[in-house]
Formats: C-alpha cells, sequence, structure tokens
C-alpha cells in the first residue's frame, strides 16, 4: 500500500468559503486526515441555502440556472452546490457546537489528538468563542494554529471585513489588470482566495518541518490579502528601485511582440501567441504564408515590433480569425512558437493533456451525484495523492470522530444529537438567512 505523503497528520478545518478550505483540501489530497468543522446552528456558507429561494420549476420559467446539478436543489440543497464540492473533497465532516461548554470540552479532547489547526474566520472570531493559539497550546503544547482572517492578526485594518474581491484589489492585483486607457479589472472570481490557500498550505508545511526538528508548534498569522501582493514582485519593485508605475496592457508584453490573444473561427474562439526571439518571429512569418513580413522595416527587430503592436496584431487576427484554434496552436508549436487555444469551462475537461495527465477523477456523492472533480494538481512519484473521498455531508462523520478517534460511547453521542451540540441536518437560521418567527 503506497504511504502519502502527510498520513498520520490530523487536521481541523474550521475554513468557510474558498481560502483556508482549499488549503485543506490541499492537505487532504496529499494524504492527511482532516476534519472540516461546522455546526449545525450556523455551517459554511458556501453550502448555500437550507431551502433556495427558487424552486427548479419556478426557475426555470424565469430562465434562471440555479447552482445545483442539473438545476435542482432536491431534498438536501445545502449537499449539493458546487461552491462547496470545489473546496471540500477528500476531508471529514464534523458538526460541534463551540458556543456552549460542553461542545469546547469536546473541542478540546480532538485538539489534543490533532496536529493542526486552520481557521479563516474574521479578526477575533475564535477569541470570542474563547478558543486561541494560547489557550490551545495549553491543551497541546506542540499544535500548529493558523489563522488567516483576510487583513490578518494585527495592523489598524485588521478588524475590517474582507471577501476575495477585497483580497484582489488591497494586494494590488486589479491596478495591473485591465487593458490601456480603462479602469482595474476583477477576475472573474475570487482569485485571492486559491493564492492564500496554497500558501497557508506551504506555510504548514514548514511548520510541520519545524516541529520534527524542535518539538515545538506555533502559530502562523495570515493575512489573505498579502499573497496577492506577493505575485507583484518586478512591479513593486521597479516602483521601488526606478519610481516607475506599472501601467495596463491587457495582453501585452512590457518587452516582446506579438504577444497576444487573437480571434479564431468560431464563436467566442481564440488563440494565444507569444513571439520572444528572432528565430521564433521568422517561424510564425513563415506558418503565416508571409514570410516577407519577417523582414518588413515595420517589423525587422523586437523594438520595432513592439512599437508597431496595433499594426503587428491587426495582421495576425486576419490570419487567425479564419481558422480554427487547435489548428492554429498545432501549427504554431510545430515550428517553435508558443500558442494555445483560451479554454473556457466548457471545453477544459475535455482538453487531451487534461485527460492524459489525469487531472480529472469521477467522484461519486450520496446527494450531489457522479461528476468530474479536479485532481491534486502535482505528480509525486513515491507519495502520490489524489481525491480521497467525496465532500463531506453535514455532520456525516460525527460517530467516526467522537467515537473512534475520542472513543466517547453511543450514548454519549447520541446525548450530544438531542441537545444539538451536533447533528447532520442544519437548524434554522445556519445558513445565516433570516428566521422568521
Amino acid at each position: 500500500m503506497t504511504t502519502k505523503a502527510l498520513e498520520g497528520i490530523r487536521i481541523i478545518d474550521h475554513g468557510v468559503v474558498w481560502a483556508v478550505p482549499h488549503c485543506g483540501m490541499l492537505l487532504a489530497n496529499m494524504g492527511a486526515e482532516v476534519i472540516k468543522v461546522e455546526s449545525i446552528q450556523y455551517y459554511d456558507s458556501i453550502r448555500g441555502e437550507i431551502t433556495p429561494p427558487l424552486t427548479a420549476a419556478t426557475a426555470l420559467q424565469l430562465g434562471v440556472v440555479l447552482p445545483y446539478p442539473e438545476g435542482e436543489p432536491g431534498e438536501r440543497p445545502w449537499e449539493r452546490h458546487p461552491y462547496f464540492h470545489s473546496t471540500n473533497s477528500s476531508k471529514l465532516g464534523l458538526t460541534l457546537d463551540l458556543s456552549r461548554p460542553r461542545g469546547r470540552e469536546v473541542y478540546r479532547r480532538l485538539v489534543e489528538k490533532s496536529d493542526v489547526v486552520l481557521e479563516g474566520f474574521s479578526h477575533g472570531t475564535m477569541a470570542d468563542l474563547g478558543i486561541t493559539y494560547d489557550v490551545l497550546r495549553e491543551w497541546k503544547p506542540d499544535i500548529i494554529y493558523a489563522s488567516a482572517p483576510g487583513y490578518g492578526t494585527g495592523g489598524p485594518e485588521s478588524d475590517y471585513v474582507a471577501y476575495g474581491t477585497n483580497q484582489w484589489h488591497m494586494g494590488g492585483m486589479a491596478a495591473v489588470s485591465g487593458y490601456p486607457g480603462e479602469g482595474p479589472m476583477q477576475a472573474s472570481n475570487t482569485y485571492g482566495d486559491p493564492l492564500a490557500g496554497w500558501h497557508i498550505a506551504g506555510f504548514v508545511l514548514a511548520a510541520l518541518l519545524y516541529r520534527r526538528r524542535t518539538g515545538k508548534g506555533q502559530f502562523i498569522d495570515v493575512s489573505q490579502t498579502e499573497p496577492s501582493l506577493c505575485c507583484l514582485g518586478e512591479v513593486v519593485l521597479d516602483y521601488v528601485m526606478n519610481g516607475r508605475t506599472a501601467e495596463r496592457r491587457g495582453n501585452r508584453h512590457p518587452c516582446y511582440a506579438p504577444h497576444g490573444c487573437y480571434p479564431c473561427r468560431g464563436e467566442d474562439m481564440w488563440v494565444t501567441i507569444a513571439v520572444t526571439s528572432e528565430q521564433e518571429w521568422t517561424a510564425l512569418c513563415g506558418a503565416m504564408g508571409s514570410p516577407g513580413l519577417a523582414t518588413d522595416e515595420r517589423f525587422g527587430d523586437a523594438l520595432r515590433r513592439w512599437q508597431n503592436q496595433d499594426e503587428l496584431d491587426r495582421l495576425i487576427a486576419e490570419w487567425t480569425s479564419t481558422r480554427d484554434r487547435y489548428e492554429v496552436m498545432c501549427l504554431l508549436q510545430g515550428v517553435g512558437v508558443a500558442a494555445t487555444p483560451v479554454l473556457g469551462v466548457d471545453s477544459i475537461h475535455d482538453n487531451p493533456q487534461h485527460k492524459a495527465r489525469g487531472y480529472y477523477e469521477m467522484v461519486a456523492h450520496p446527494y450531489a451525484g457522479t461528476h468530474l472533480y479536479r485532481n491534486v494538481g502535482y505528480r509525486m512519484s513515491r507519495t502520490p495523492g489524489h481525491i480521497m473521498r467525496p465532500p463531506p455531508c453535514l455532520g456525516e462523520h460525527n460517530e467516526y470522530v467522537l467515537g473512534t478517534i475520542l472513543g466517547m460511547s453511543g450514548e454519549e453521542i447520541a446525548g450530544l444529537e438531542r441537545e444539538h451540540y451536533i447533528g447532520t441536518m442544519p437548524l434554522p437560521g445556519a445558513d445565516g438567512q433570516p428566521v422568521e418567527k
């Protein structure tokens, strides 16, 4: 049996939405036992609403597509939302009310048997529950606690509310995204979240290595905004060193041309092409059937091509627009020019490269059905990772965690359920929606 890279590591995941849950999923796919902690009083908001405002039939009449498989909420819509499924595979699911002393006592026993605690709530949320790093290390001296609020746990803005959109903008990414003469452009998703998740996972691995060497745990303070800032290295240093503020340039490159995204045959079909040398430029001209362009005085060297990009892009677009995007890619790649089609979400699943590398894995979920899920995104020869199990249903593994890990009796577990410390059905208001009185 193959040993997983993080086999034997137990992680408590309090993550909500995307950033911290993404971190937990990365670690779970590497073999860690990751326990996602929610409660029947308040679950992860991306599970969706307990009772969606529209039925599938009404949505169909209105032309609205509900965010559930086949557009159908089903009897347990909180188990069927794609957003939740995208960030929580391979985890175990535990519900536990931490707002009451009995719940915190059970939680203490779980911490004592765990290695890492992850949380990404607003600054101060866990402290309000009486759960801080100082408290946790009294329970387990070598615990690793990663806290990742939007702006970190210190500084004048640490108490501000943050979402992925804010992180993208506060981290400076939006300021350099977009087209010349236009305003900042937001990524189509909350890109700051997965950036933070990847960073947190790396920090946790480093802390585990440190603990192996020293026997000591530590507190990891992550601002979800700062990982976006980390991706602007050359832009920030250019300003520090040269006083130069980066301008928005769309798909163009500060040095190379042609470098852009060009229309292809069909509706909303595109291909990207990047040329970085004279050899590649000559090859592109030959592939286009226009070898004379290589010696055209307007494009005779890298600087002149860069200065005349408008005309250059027009000529290339005339050539690409009559061809299939894959035809352009294969032709140009065949002569050593970097070119790839722009793949939408409707075509990435069928991409032969992704298929060949096993990037997608078929996963069966009891309420959401069987679908392709993204796999781990890396290959390790000795400790390969993969999706260990489908995303957990609410409280799905209560008996395993409380009984097998903590050694609680069936009667004790049943008592916790009767008193609503645990459960598998959300209470009214668990989705954050107002409760009618």
